[in-house]
């Protein structure tokens, strides 16, 4: 199901490292741990990783997730979208 997707907005779980195998554009949300945002990334995958100034993925604002999409979106080839 993932692969009939265009891309995908998620946070770290199952579904992230699923929609990276098959190769998804992402928006890639994360908990402010250092070690994950300086280790984690999808090989050969346009994304961006968004991560709150707290712990807690529920502080991440929307605008910013709104903002990380942008970006990504500006780098893909319009038939991606």
């Amino acid at each position: 199901v993932l692969s009939l997707c265009n891309a995908f907005i998620g946070a770290d779980g199952g579904a992230l490292h699923l929609v990276a195998a098959v190769g998804l554009p992402m928006v890639a949300l994360f908990e402010n741990l250092e070690h994950k945002k300086r280790h984690w990334h999808p090989w050969r995958v346009p994304y961006e990783l968004v991560a709150p100034a707290t712990r807690d993925i529920a502080d991440i604002p929307v605008e910013q997730v709104v903002e990380a999409w942008r970006r990504l979106a500006q780098r893909l080839p319009e038939r991606r979208l």
